[in-house]
Order: structure tokens, then sequence, then C-alpha cells
């Protein structure tokens, strides 16, 4: 077992130092001064360095300082030498172990000669050789001598250039999704790395040799990414990337050669002023990579598009906006045209604009792949607006969108994101916008195919997302996921949504997934529907055909027809949850108008055609129940029911809130079926499964064709009386078999509750017909010329 490790450090002067301290006298006698011989190798990065003055070795703890050998690979260094069993090498002479050698800093390179190779950071550590003879800092020789070798690597460019290329001012490489360490250990990184490059002119049309210090963590570049090469002279920038696998890192040397000098793209200076009256114009890749350097602070910039861009080119995509105090503006019309092959793995709100201040308009994005672990995600923006001020007293700077277009594109985001963006944080105006084939996951949530939040709790921005579509989009994460909107404070008016949604997290809370909105928490949907199929494989609840869950606001004149799947509970053919929030911002009650659903619904139980649950949620610093007012009037839904366990209801599977009202509504499923129907269970029922006794219920019909499984199914022409807290809910004796008033204060019945609610029936018309005579539904909202009402 080896009981010491000691160091041999070397200092060399040639390289550049981050920091310098100076090393302690050895304390107490010890033998005289002697010399050792240390070489660098022939190969690796170790032969770009030669001996200079002022170099030193320590050896063990002892320190050497050359004496000879100077401008060479051999020198000979003087010291107090210490003899061991085993011995580290640490070079150079500031690098003390392990711990050093890891955090040592290789940034702020600059290359003053082409070809010069003075301005290297070399850092090697040899743990454990068990032998000084012949030392020579090399894998090689460590391997031999039993020891472990570490070294940070080097990239030697040998490049040819345009023609008249001169003065050169930096090199810099970068990949998509490539962090570059920028210490040995990886702990510090860089989305790109650059060498200064200090009045460098290869003459006689010789290639630029410049050389750059890697750390020594390990980067593979796949040949698919690619890695992206850039230079500048005095007024012009040059890039092409190379699509081949590059390693570097790792104690390599690691040589990139670019022999064609027409591979180089020159990025011109943009055409314009970046005024209203003069944009900027956009035609190439390159141009949109100098908006970032267009941008200036408080001010709004003015760009426009002159073609469609590819930029499968653009290895590596920082957004424009996205560094405090985000109060750069931007008017972008993109006047029709296409950006296809649009990338971005930044860590801060990945997207193409960041946070969007000013607007964009006309311009569609085709092929988009956003990645993102931890940030606000979107193909456009992970942010739109913001607020200079506080909470307070706001200070808005606004965004707008409009008609912009998202195709074919995928977004991996954090909490908060969408196809488009993900969240509204100041008024603005959102409209015309439209995703088609995207794909939206996050492992948070707060999901939409188009945002993932529109505006937020406190203040209230109001906020209105109007004539947007959402098409045959994938979404998912936890919980609060929507084709459209993931979690919504504001309103949503002629907006549609068609696709897959689902919840990823298991658990028996709330997921809040919805075929367009996962959570209106407070705001209105006004003329939206949605076709989605929503899905959960996984145990969660409240799940709807058009929203999750709702709080507080208005939905009117919106339909949804897409198929309802669930594990749990809560799942409504319309809405899965309306948790009559009288505490939600802005208190106001929960109203659904003259809307429809006809989706299938299944799932174990409290689920329903229309509606899962309609419940009190509880204060969350006292524990009481929070009672608010819901109603739903002239709605139907005509999907089936089925659960595996109890509370199914044609409309209403679980009503437990006292100031529920539901009037001239119709359940006109064919099939009702609960799969736990005995006595000792939980009610289900054509209309409601449970209602609470006190509610009003005043003529909601079902279907005369209804086939209904359950542990009271009435009889044919049972009409079930109107409820009212004057006239409490007629219910069935689980005991005796009679009808006979519920209790008017206790939604319990015994051990469960029996409280089904059957509605009434009417015989002999459709639908139609129904609701425009018997329920007398409005003309003006509704057309009545099939069997089934549709709105106008």
């Amino acid at each position: 077992m080896k009981t010491k490790i000691y160091a041999i450090a070397i200092l060399a002067g040639t390289l550049v130092l981050s920091c310098k301290e100076k090393e302690p006298d050895v304390p107490g006698p010890g033998p005289e001064s002697t010399s050792i011989t240390v070489s660098l190798p022939a190969e690796g990065p170790q032969s770009l360095y030669k001996w200079s003055e002022g170099d030193q070795v320590r050896i063990n703890d002892r320190v050497f300082d050359l004496s000879g050998g100077k401008g060479s690979a051999t020198g000979t260094f003087n010291g107090v030498p210490e003899k061991d069993s085993y011995y580290t090498i640490c070079y150079p002479g500031d690098i003390t172990g392990m711990e050093r050698f890891r955090s040592y800093d290789l940034t702020g390179q600059t290359q003053k000669a082409n070809d010069d190779t003075e301005h290297l950071i070399a850092t090697i550590l040899i743990e454990d050789a068990n032998s000084l003879d012949g030392l020579t800092l090399s894998k090689a020789w460590a391997t031999d001598k039993g020891g472990t070798f570490h070294s940070n690597g080097v990239v030697a460019f040998n490049l040819t250039l345009p023609a008249g290329v001169s003065s050169l001012q930096n090199l810099t490489i970068e990949s998509a999704g490539i962090a570059f360490p920028t210490d040995n250990a990886g702990n510090r990184t860089a989305d790109k790395l650059e060498l200064t490059l200090q009045g460098l002119n290869p003459e006689n049309g010789q290639p630029l040799k410049a050389y750059l210090s890697v750390a020594e963590k390990e980067v593979v570049i796949p040949a698919e990414t690619g890695i992206k090469i850039s230079f500048n002279e005095a007024n012009t920038s040059y890039a092409l990337t190379l699509k081949q696998e590059i390693k570097m890192g790792g104690g390599i040397l690691t040589d990139i050669t670019v022999s064609d000098a027409s591979a180089w793209k020159e990025k011109a200076n943009l055409q314009g002023k970046g005024t209203e009256a003069s944009p900027y114009l956009l035609k190439t890749a390159y141009d949109l990579e100098q908006m970032a350097d267009a941008l200036e602070e408080g001010k709004t910039i003015w760009f426009k598009m002159e073609d469609d861009i590819d930029m499968a080119d653009v290895v590596r995509w920082m957004p424009l906006n996205f560094t405090p105090p985000y109060d750069m503006a931007i008017h972008f019309d993109g006047q029709g045209h296409k950006i296809s092959h649009f990338k971005c793995e930044a860590g801060t709100y990945p997207s193409f604009f960041g946070v969007l201040n000013g607007t964009v308009k006309d311009v569609t994005f085709e092929n988009a792949v956003i990645n993102a672990e931890d940030s606000k995600a979107g193909v456009v923006a992970g942010y739109l607006g913001t607020n200079l001020g506080t909470k307070e007293e706001p200070q808005y700077i606004s965004a707008n969108l409009e008609n912009v277009q998202v195709f074919h594109s995928t977004v991996t985001g954090g909490d908060y994101a969408g196809g488009i963006a993900g969240q509204i944080g100041a008024p603005g105006s959102f409209t015309r916008l439209h995703v088609k084939d995207v794909t939206v996951s996050s492992t948070y949530e707060r999901v939409g195919g188009i945002i993932g939040q529109v505006g937020y709790a406190d203040p209230l921005i109001g906020v209105t997302v109007s004539d947007c579509s959402a098409e045959n989009v994938t979404a998912s994460a936890p919980r609060n996921v929507g084709a459209l909107i993931g979690v919504c404070y504001g309103n949503v008016k002629d907006c549609t949504a068609s696709g897959h949604v689902t919840a990823t997290a298991a658990n028996d809370k709330e997921v809040s997934v919805g075929g367009l909105i996962g959570h209106l928490e407070s705001g209105n949907a006004t003329g939206c529907w949605a076709t989605t199929k929503v899905e959960l494989t996984l145990k969660g609840r409240s799940i709807g055909g058009l929203v999750g869950t709702f709080k507080a606001g208005v939905i009117e004149n919106c339909y949804a027809s897409g198929e309802v799947i669930g594990t749990y509970r809560n799942n409504g053919g319309f809405v899965g949850l309306i948790q009559a929030n009288a505490g939600a911002p802005s208190s106001k009650p929960a109203t659904i108008r003259n809307c429809y659903s006809t989706g299938n619904v299944s799932a174990n139980s409290h689920t329903g055609g229309f509606v899962g649950l309609i419940d009190n949620p509880t204060d969350k610093d006292t524990g009481a129940e929070v009672t608010g007012t819901v109603t739903i009037s002239n709605c139907y839904c005509t999907g089936n029911v089925i659960g595996t366990g109890f509370g199914i209801g044609g409309f209403v599977g679980y009503q437990g809130c006292p100031k529920f009202q539901a009037d001239h509504c119709a359940a006109w499923g064919k099939t009702v079926t609960a799969g736990v129907t005995a006595v000792g269970n939980w009610s289900s029922g054509a209309f409601a499964a449970i209602a609470y006794p006190t509610c009003i219920l005043t003529d909601n019909y079902r279907n005369p064709a209804m086939a209904l499984t359950a542990w009271w199914v009435p009889e044919e022409g049972y009409q079930h009386p109107n409820v009212s807290a004057s006239s409490p809910l007629i219910v069935k004796d689980k005991e005796s078999g009679e009808l006979k008033t519920s209790p008017s204060n206790n939604l319990s019945g015994g051990n469960y509750p029996q409280l089904a609610y059957h509605g009434k029936v009417e015989a002999g018309k459709t639908l139609s017909q129904l609701a425009s005579s018997t329920l007398g539904w409005d003309a003006s909202v509704w057309y009545f010329g099939g069997e089934l009402p549709t709105l106008k």
C-alpha cells in the first residue's frame, strides 16, 4: 500500500499563468542541492513546449530551478531532493495537487504571431510514478513507471484563408449542444472557446497556424453535429462548419485543417440602418447571426427578411436577448418568409429571440429543434415581454406576435415550454399563431402546443390569445399540459387544437391535462374547440377534452370532440375538474354556457361525460374549504362514459359544491357504465353520479336510449325532480329502496354517498328538437338543423 504522495512541479515561463503562488521555504536541514534532467516528449501537446528562463520543478515537496536547457525540450533543474517510493508530478508550479490541477483556468489566451506557441497553457500531473529515472512529461513515461498521467490538450489549427484576409483579430470554435470546459475538471464551461489573435497577418498565402489550449476533460463532437470555426479581421467575419468527428482534451493534440479557402463564408455587414424607415435586411443565415450585434439596450431595432433562410449550418445559436436587464427590443417582419432548421440549446431562454420585447410577425419556423434542461423555452421565445419595474409598480415592455407559424418542430424544455413560447409575462397582442406537427415535452410542468403559460397570478396582466391553432400537437409533461396552452391566467378566443396530450407523473393528485388548456386558473375561453386525444396511462387526476382544471372565469361557445382516457379520477369529456375557487385571481365564479362535448370518456371513478368532478378547494393557509359558485347552462355531451370504479355520471361524475347550478343541460350518451355498482359503494347516475343535496339542478335531461349500469337505474319514464335549497335531491334509500329526500346538509349518506341524479327524459325527440323547444336554447347561438345542435 502506498503511504505517501509527493509532487514534482514544473513552471514554464513560456506559458501564461492565471495565478502564481510563492512556494514556502523547505523547513529544517536537508541534503545539498543536486540536479535532475527533465524532458518534454516529441509528440502530443507537450511537444509544442520548450523550457524557458524561470521554469521550476518540484520533486516531492522540493523546488528545482531551471539551470540549463533554455529553449530546448530537455532541461537541467537544480534543487534539494528527497527520496521516496512514489512520486506525483505536476506542471506548472502553482499546481500543488489534483485539486489545483482540476480547477486550473484555461481562458484568456492570446497568440501574437503565426505558428507561435508562447501563449499556450500547459497543465500536467503524473501520479505515483515509482522512479524519476529519465523523467519525461509524457503518458508513455508515466505508464512505464507505474504512474497515471493527466494533462490538458491543445487544438492545432492549420487554416487556408480567403485571399486578401489580413489583420486577424480572433478565432472561435463552437458546436450545437456542446458546453466546452474551461477548467480541467469541467466544472466551468463556455458556449464557445476563443483565441485572441494579436495582429496576425500570414504572408504570401501561408496558412494560419494557431494553437489553443483546451481542458483535460475530453469533448467529443460527432460528425453529424459538426464544429463551427469562425474568425474576424478588421471589418469582416468568416465562418465554416466542419462535419467530422472531433475529439479534444484528454492530453491529446487535435489537428483541425482547412485546405480549401472557398469553404469560408463571409459574414458581411447588414444592409440597412435598423430603423423603421430603413430596417436591417436579412437574406442569409449569417445575416441572422449578426442580429445580436445590432441590438442596443433600451432601443427598438428593426429587421426585415428578404428571403427564406436555412440555418442548418448555424451550429450554436444564442438567443438574441437573454441576459439582464432584458431591455433590448426588436421589430421583426418576416414578410411571409421561412426560417428552417433552426436549433438552440442555450442554457437560458433557449429560443430564437430569448426574451422578446417588441413585435414579430409574418414568419414561419420549420424543422426547428429546441433543447433545454431547466429554462423557459419555445421556438420563437422563451419569455414574451419584460417588466423593468416591480410587481407593485410594473414598467412593462410589451411583446406582440402576429401570424407566426411553427411547423414540424420539437421543443424539449424545462418549466414553461411551448411550441412558440414558454410564457407570456407582459401585456401584448398575440394573434394568428399556428403550430402544426409539433412535439413539446418537459420533465417539469406547464407545457402547451403554442404557449406554456399565459400570464401569471399576481398581478393579472389581462392577456388575450386569439385566432390561434395547434394542429397535430404532441405535448407531455408531469402536469399542466394543454394542446394549446399549459396554464392560463388570461383569455383565449377563437382558438383550436388537435393532437395528443398526456401527463408523465404517476400520482393521485391533479395533473391537469386538457385538449385545449391544461389549467385555466382565471380567464375566459370563447369560441374555441379541440379534437385532441387526452390520455393518461399513469395514475393522475383531472383531465378533460377541452380543459383539465378550471377554477374561475367563463367558458362559452366551445366544444371538444376528442376521446378522454384515464386510469384514475376526475375525467370529463369537456372539463376534468372544476374547483369552485372563490379565492382565485379576481374572485370570479366558474361559468360554462353554450358548450358541448362528443368524445367518449373512460377512467376509474368520479368521471362524467361533460365534467369529472366539481369540488371546493382548500385554503392553503387555513385548511378550510373555500366555497365558490359554479354554473353550467345550455350544454350537452354525447360520449359514452365507462368507469372501472364508481361515481360515473352521464354528464357530471361527482358534484360536491353547494353553490353549483346546472340548468337546461343534457346527458346524451348512449352508455354510462360503472364497474362497481354495489349498494355499499358510491353511486353512479344518468346525469350526475353524486350531486350535492341542495345545489340547483333545473330541467336537465338524459338520453331516452341511455343504457345505465349503476346501483339505482330509474324507470324508463322517471322524471327526477329539480333540486334547490327548498327542494333537496331525491335519492334512493340503500336499505329500503324507497325514494326519499336526501339529507340537506350531509354528503356522506352513510359510509358512501348514494346521491345519484338522473335528470328528466322526453322520448321521441332528437337532441336538437329537445334543445330548441323544451330547453329553449338561443337560435342565434345554436344551429338545430341536424340531430345534434352545433354552434354557429
